[in-house]
């Protein structure tokens, strides 16, 4: 059967848009496609019993501990159950735990959450929170401290 160039470019045409309409029911399946929360952009890699610690100078000035870690692409780690120790001149200062901490890799500063129980030099304290900074070398307690 011999078609001349009218039919033929009738043909493909059909053929054309038979094919990107198939393309495109084949392509819009009912499977969801969803993009990834917030939380999960963020998220780097997560780790069970985790350690880590800062020096300067060549001094250890804190090291924490937990159950579990969360490593966020700003540079925190989230800290599950963390027991953190601060340092002065190579000796305990003080010793903290709680439910929750977290450590900005950035400044180097650990926050520790909920139910905190520390004990320092100058005694035992309770409190929901605290803040070590460490360019300051000082320990803060924004809330309530008995």
């Amino acid at each position: 059967m011999d078609m001349d160039a009218p039919e033929v470019e009738g043909t493909l045409r059909r053929l054309l848009i038979l094919s990107l309409l198939a393309l495109f029911f084949i392509g819009c399946s009912n499977e969801e496609i969803r993009s990834p929360s917030e939380s999960e952009k963020k998220l780097n890699y997560q780790l069970w019993g985790f350690s880590a610690e800062h020096r300067r100078d060549g001094r250890l000035r804190w090291r924490v501990r937990g159950k579990e870690a969360v490593f966020l692409k700003d540079g925190r780690v989230r800290i599950v159950d963390p027991l953190l120790v601060i340092f002065d001149k190579g000796e305990k200062a003080a010793v903290i735990k709680g439910k929750e901490g977290e450590v900005d890799q950035n400044r180097e500063d650990v926050r520790i959450t909920r139910n905190v129980e520390g004990i320092s030099r100058k005694g035992r304290f309770y409190t929901h929170e605290v803040v070590w900074r460490d360019s300051q070398g000082k320990l803060f307690a924004p809330g309530e401290v008995k």
